[in-house]
């Protein structure tokens, strides 16, 4: 299996860019990744990210079919977005500040679908 894309390269994106975690399609989180003060207690992070992932994709690719290729899955809440990209091989799942435009999920998106 090739190695997932260097977490760096997502957080030069954008500066609202604030939490990586990396999981396989089994939902284990392979590496966590933050640069943001406030960190998610790290048992949070490896029980549930992963394991969000690929619960919320297998849901949503039953419709592909009519709806076509899953592009991110996005959570806003009041003070954050969750971000879900699926690459060839692993699942991303970013957390950002609320603020972060469209235009970086975009090129975040692209990057991973086409690198990760």
């Amino acid at each position: 299996m090739s190695e997932p894309l260097d977490a760096n390269r997502i957080f030069d994106i954008h500066e609202d860019i604030r939490h990586v975690i990396i999981a396989d399609f089994m939902g284990a989180v392979l590496e966590i990744h933050s640069r943001a003060k406030k960190q998610w207690p790290l048992e949070m992070q490896k029980q549930f990210s992963g394991v969000m992932a690929a619960i919320i994709f297998g849901i949503s690719e039953k419709v592909q079919d009519i709806a076509g290729e899953i592009r991110q899955i996005i959570v806003n809440y009041e003070k954050m977005k969750i971000i879900i990209i699926k690459s060839a091989k692993y699942f991303y799942i970013i957390s950002t500040r609320i603020t972060l435009p469209e235009t970086a999920i975009e090129e975040l998106t692209n990057l991973i679908k086409r690198e990760g």
